[in-house]
């Protein structure tokens, strides 16, 4: 006869408290902590609003900015189609025709703008003139002007020209044929024009300067008083023929809404209402969760209770050696739904069993009980393991079973003269069993695969058989086993069956089991273990039976 050694882990034999410690510490260094947290959350969410009102502003006066830039340049442009224009008049029809269309261009009896034909020289000589007279009016800059003219052919400027209400602004441009036209623009004082506060740009502060910095002296026109421009300001550069103007734009009021501007001072407002009602509410929270710790004890040692009568204690089988393992799945929580069994059905024959229901907690372990016992109910005949599992999935089918099991039940045949013994089994929706040959290979039996118990569809469920010799070991294990956080699974199914192979032949079951667990255990554990171990055939030397439960502890290092 051999004796056949059972370990349980996290046994109530162990007699330790293992639940988390209770909260100690005043409630109000709790509370000022969850309103520092609140707070603080608060402070990012009102900087990150901030900078998003920021980033859409900035954006937005960009784009308003290019607009501007667009319709200037379109000002630019007629001015260089118009002075092309009365070049080529010029040419052409001569000086006559040259003031009759620069009449045109002028406007009315108020005119403000004179156009010039000239021949550029050392003394440029003027040939036609309409609009008030210029006489080159000041003097070296619309001579530098001309100048640069008759070098390219493109649009020159001058700065601008006087200060207060007599400036003026000047433009050259090569007709060819040794002729040159100029336009002399009558500026004005610096203000806003009439039309400033109706304009399409009217939430704008638009300011354009003739020259590629923001000079005072060289303000063409502004449509704000207040000089310089004050907050955001976004400036872009306007090409003017030879050379480049500055636009400058700043917005009188956000551009993204004032809902939207005031983003931030309602969510600075929110979050420190909020936190102040979280400093309110700490109190109540900590008391509801004392008397949620107080359940929680209670519940724990009910667990503890349960978890000693649910798992069997395997019997002694005649030519088998049997071992067994529960870890649970956390320190705080020491019953679960898997589970394992073991019984003799008579005439030579075992059945093994082991198991899975869906969860870790005590309605698990309630569901579980169930299973088990239905499963001993329905093998009681000794029928054969198709029989077994078929009626069993149908009482669940009958009771209407909310939560979904996998199952695997097999059946040792009686010894045969040689030791060896024949395996029938069924395997719905569980891991598959893995044997040790007695020449160490391993081996995984994959068939006999049928869906777990509880699903939604039905199929025929196949039987497998496999003789095992003398001396194989059969292992029985849950999923808790070989799911290890980081690791796939084919890896941690490898690692397991390279354990199994560098077993010596003669190690007895009990030793398997803390050899796998010593490999396979993982640090962080995420489910329920489960683990049997058969070998068939027997080993050297008679193991004691463990009368008493005891915590699996892993080998150091």
């Amino acid at each position: 006869m051999l004796a056949v050694e059972r370990d349980i882990t996290g046994a109530a034999g162990t007699a330790r408290n293992t639940h988390p410690p209770r909260r100690v510490g005043p409630v109000y260094v709790l509370s000022a902590i969850a309103f520092a947290v609140v707070a603080i959350f608060t402070v990012g969410a009102t900087v990150f609003a901030q900078t998003v009102v920021t980033n859409q502003e900035s954006r937005l006066l960009k784009e308003r900015a290019n607009e501007v830039k667009l319709v200037l340049s379109t000002s630019v442009s007629q001015i260089t189609s118009d002075l092309s224009t009365l070049g080529e008049i010029a040419r052409r029809g001569g000086p006559g025709a040259f003031m009759q269309q620069a009449a045109v261009y002028a406007g009315g009896a108020a005119r403000a703008t004179s156009y010039v034909l000239i021949q550029p020289g050392p003394s440029p000589k003027v040939l036609a003139s309409d609009g008030p007279a210029v006489s080159l009016q000041g003097g070296a800059e619309p001579a530098a002007t001309l100048a640069k003219a008759a070098q390219r052919p493109a649009l020159a400027t001058t700065p601008v020209i006087g200060s207060g209400s007599s400036r003026f602004l000047g433009f050259a441009l090569s007709a060819g044929a040794g002729l040159e036209v100029y336009e002399q623009l009558a500026l004005g004082p610096v203000h806003p024009p009439p039309q400033a506060r109706t304009a399409p740009f009217s939430e704008l502060e638009v300011v354009l300067y003739a020259s590629a910095t923001p000079r005072s002296s060289e303000v063409l026109v502004s449509t704000t008083a207040r000089l310089p421009l004050h907050g955001e300001i976004s400036k872009v550069a306007l090409p003017a023929g030879q050379t480049s103007w500055l636009v400058a734009v700043s917005a009188q009021h956000p551009l993204v809404g004032s809902l939207a501007a005031a983003a931030p001072w309602v969510t600075l407002t929110v979050g420190l209402v909020a936190a102040i009602l979280v400093f309110g509410l700490v109190d109540t929270v900590i008391r509801r969760r004392e008397a949620l710790v107080a359940l929680y004890d209670s519940e724990h040692r009910f667990a503890e209770t349960l978890q000693m009568r649910l798992l069997p204690t395997l019997p002694e089988l005649v030519g088998l050696d049997i071992s067994s393992r529960y870890v649970p799945a956390s320190d705080y929580q020491q019953v679960g739904g898997d589970w394992f069994d073991a019984f003799d059905l008579g005439d030579g024959r075992a059945a093994v069993v082991i198991g899975d229901v869906m969860g870790h907690d005590v309605e698990a372990a309630a569901a579980m009980s169930e299973m088990r016992g239905a499963l001993r109910a329905s093998a009681a005949h000794g029928d054969a393991p198709i029989v077994v599992v078929d009626r069993l999935a149908g009482l669940v089918e009958m009771f209407e079973a909310s939560t979904l099991v996998t199952v695997i039940y097999g059946v040792l045949d009686a010894p045969r003269s040689d030791g060896s013994r024949m395996f029938r089994w069924v395997n719905a929706g569980h891991l598959p069993p893995i044997v040790r040959l007695p020449d160490g290979r391993v081996e995984e039996l994959a068939e006999a695969t049928s869906p777990l118990l509880g699903a939604p569809w039905h199929a025929e469920r196949p039987e497998g058989q496999r003789k095992l010799e003398a001396g194989t070991s059969l292992l029985l294990y849950t999923d808790g086993l070989v799911e290890v956080a980081g690791v796939s699974l084919d890896a941690s199914l490898a690692r397991l069956r390279a354990t199994l192979s560098s077993l010596p032949a003669s190690v007895p079951a009990t030793r398997t089991c803390d050899a796998i667990l010593g490999v396979q255990l993982p640090h962080e554990r995420r489910d329920d273990i489960a683990l049997v171990v058969v070998r068939v055939g027997g080993v050297a030397a008679s193991i004691v039976q463990s009368a008493r439960s005891e915590r699996y502890e892993p080998p150091a290092g």
